[in-house]
């Protein structure tokens, strides 16, 4: 018995002791230079495009489309119908795209969405212009989350024509067998409660292409200003929307491939894995140079005020270009830690960055902080 009670005395002097001498733990919140939009939840932390009109930031997510003011961060979602996370839908200030099978549909950006077409009219029907058309291009390389570099396989130009790619007969992945497009005017301002109207469309098959293979190569498709750049099968077309096409480059070694084609300060830059090339006259002529380092050439251009800003991952680099060589200086990214930017905007005195992990914002005038030294 009493071994008992020396037992339990112990136990109880050894117990208090142990309980004045705990630690306190508290939990530390760490500040970090890149705060998340918290009522953004579960997929819709998944940013896979985004688009701006000036007054509101238009966000992609899977099966969804966003519109968020930025002053209150509160967002109504819309269905898009489109779930996988490799396509990249084409958001124009107005409007946007959907294609699914051989069928495109538009969708005003607008809030409220709207919901009814125009009578007849807000559907684009690849296979009326081709019965041989099997499916739409969404996908041209890998998807965001492996991929930054991803490029649109349906786009938008500033005078809201739509250009499109679609195959004949299914091919292997990042590949294609027709070189065919579809040229379309829509007009978004329809009345309202209805969808955008589709105008006009037409088949546009780009010349003196030729494959050693059954399948083209299908890099990379942006619109610019007016007009349209493709880069298929070593070459660089021109497309006006007007459907005038030609070739305007070609000179792209066999197995290369075009990873960044944008237009800056007036001037076009397509980069590929073995050159560089630069045009001055909106694509008429270009001029080659040495490739850029390997690990920047996969960079994703973003105009943000007077300087570009390019992605690769979740790195912000403030890039300038000096003839062919450029100077970069990387940006605080404190907050984007395992995610993939997807796109930037900036909305008044904030910049947005939509990620994989989450959309995250930050004032404007903190942005071209360099990130601090590890």
């Amino acid at each position: 018995m009493k071994f008992y009670t020396l037992s339990i005395l112990v136990g109880s002097i050894l117990a208090g002791c142990t309980k004045d001498n705990d630690p306190e733990i508290k939990e530390v919140v760490r500040e970090t230079a890149w705060k998340e939009v918290t009522t953004l939840t579960r997929t819709g932390r998944f940013i896979q495009n985004m688009a701006s009109d000036g007054q509101t930031i238009f966000l992609q997510q899977p099966n969804s489309f966003t519109p968020i003011t930025g002053t209150n961060r509160i967002p109504t979602f819309y269905s898009t119908y489109i779930t996988d996370i490799q396509i990249r839908i084409p958001i124009a200030p107005k409007f946007y795209a959907t294609a699914f099978d051989t069928i495109v549909t538009f969708r005003k950006t607008a809030s409220p969405l709207s919901s009814d077409a125009y009578p007849g009219k807000s559907v684009l029907s690849v296979k009326k212009l081709d019965p041989a058309a099997v499916k739409i291009t969404t996908v041209l390389t890998g998807s965001p989350f492996e991929a930054p570099g991803t490029f649109s396989s349906v786009v938008i130009n500033r005078n809201n024509y739509v250009l499109l790619h679609y195959s004949t007969t299914n091919a292997p992945a990042f590949r294609t067998t027709s070189a065919s497009f579809i040229l379309a005017a829509v007009d978004p301002d329809t009345p309202e409660g209805y969808a955008p109207r589709l105008l006009s469309a037409r088949r546009i098959t780009l010349p003196n292409v030729s494959s050693g293979h059954s399948t083209y190569i299908f890099d990379a498709i942006v619109s610019i200003n007016d007009y349209f750049l493709v880069a298929f099968e070593g070459k660089l077309f021109k497309i006006q929307q007007d459907g005038t096409v030609r070739s305007v480059l070609s000179m792209f070694a066999n197995n290369s491939s075009v990873s960044a084609l944008y237009k800056w300060k007036g001037r076009l830059y397509c980069i590929s894995d073995r050159n560089t090339f630069m045009s001055d006259d909106e694509g008429e002529t270009w001029r080659t140079f040495a490739p850029v380092p390997q690990d920047l050439q996969r960079h994703r251009p973003y105009p943000i005020g007077d300087s570009l800003i390019c992605t690769i991952g979740n790195n912000l680099i403030s890039w300038h270009w000096r003839e062919a060589n450029a100077s970069l200086r990387v940006l605080n990214n404190e907050g984007l830690d395992r995610s993939l930017i997807n796109g930037i905007q900036v909305l008044r005195d904030t910049v947005y960055v939509g990620t994989t992990n989450g959309l995250f914002f930050r004032p404007l005038n903190k942005f071209f902080e360099s990130k601090p030294a590890e």
